[in-house]
């Protein structure tokens, strides 16, 4: 039911990661993954402490239908953010 240029993006916590990833894979094919993006939704002050083991990220994995046609509507950089950015070693891709 997703678009030829469709993505979907699910946002899962660190118990289903593994098992959500691999049901993806199997349904979209690995090499449709786009990504798994690391989303801090919270600061734990518990965390910070140690007083316990908490969670504060949640994972987004991102999929698409194929990957040469999926539209992410990539947003283009200023030159501010692009400013803060080097090329130390030359890396012919940029920076």
């Amino acid at each position: 039911m997703l678009k030829p240029n469709g993505v979907l993006a699910i946002c899962i916590d660190y118990r289903e990661l593994f098992h959500l990833g691999k049901m993806c894979d199997e349904i979209f094919g690995e090499k449709n993954r786009l990504g798994i993006i690391n989303w801090q939704k919270s600061y734990s002050l518990k965390a910070i402490t140690g007083a316990k083991v908490t969670s504060a990220t949640d994972y987004v994995l991102v999929y698409a239908k194929n990957t040469d046609n999926a539209s992410t509507g990539k947003v283009k950089q200023t030159e501010k953010q692009k400013s803060r950015f080097s090329n130390p070693d030359n890396d012919p891709k940029g920076e």
